[in-house]
């Protein structure tokens, strides 16, 4: 079965103000990101500080007033901050604008995508082998929110499925061919 992603054009104007005027500041830096339909409140992380004095700039030279949330899809994410989006016509394809620069990946294993985590756009690595992320684009991940029940379950079976795999590949090797034919004859 074919699986069709509905991506919509969400006319909601954005604008973004910062909270800590410094980075230098103590304490993490906050933005406010002001839609038509409410606001919301982000804290931009200190070790990833590429990307969060990047965000900062953007903010200060307005780089983000007045645009769209030009991408969304259900139960995964909002995307915004094309500058192309700017009193942009219904009919404009959108997705594509840039600053003209790229910032370096700063990848953390502590940071990861759950609910409400505002994350900087990149291309595909097909495309964007160095992972590097847009000067502008940014997306808000919604993300679907799971019962205890269902996360125990999607993990027992995951956690079923690498038993299973560590199993027969514990069972190809040749050095274990006499421990296989003891416990077929058992």
């Amino acid at each position: 079965m074919k699986q069709v992603i509905h991506i919509c054009l969400f006319l909601i104007g954005l604008n973004i103000n910062l909270f800590a005027q410094s980075q230098s500041s103590n304490g993490p830096v906050k933005i406010k990101i002001e839609t038509t339909l409410g606001n919301m409140v982000a804290v931009l992380y200190d070790d990833t500080p590429l990307h969060r004095d990047n965000f900062v700039k953007n903010i200060k030279e307005g780089v983000y007033k007045d645009l769209l949330f030009h991408r969304v899809i259900k139960e995964f994410m909002i995307q915004g901050g094309d500058p192309d989006s700017k009193n942009a016509p219904a009919e404009k394809v959108l997705g594509n604008g840039s600053l003209g620069y790229t910032i370096p990946a700063e990848f953390k294993t502590n940071h990861y995508h759950k609910k409400g985590v505002l994350a900087m756009a990149r291309q595909g690595d097909d495309v964007n082998p160095k992972k590097e992320s847009s000067s502008c684009q940014f997306y808000i991940v919604h993300g679907k929110v799971f019962e205890d029940n269902v996360l125990t379950m999607m993990e027992d079976r995951f956690n079923q499925q690498t038993r299973n795999q560590i199993f027969n590949e514990f069972l190809m090797k040749t050095e274990n061919a006499e421990w296989l034919k003891k416990a077929q004859d058992a």
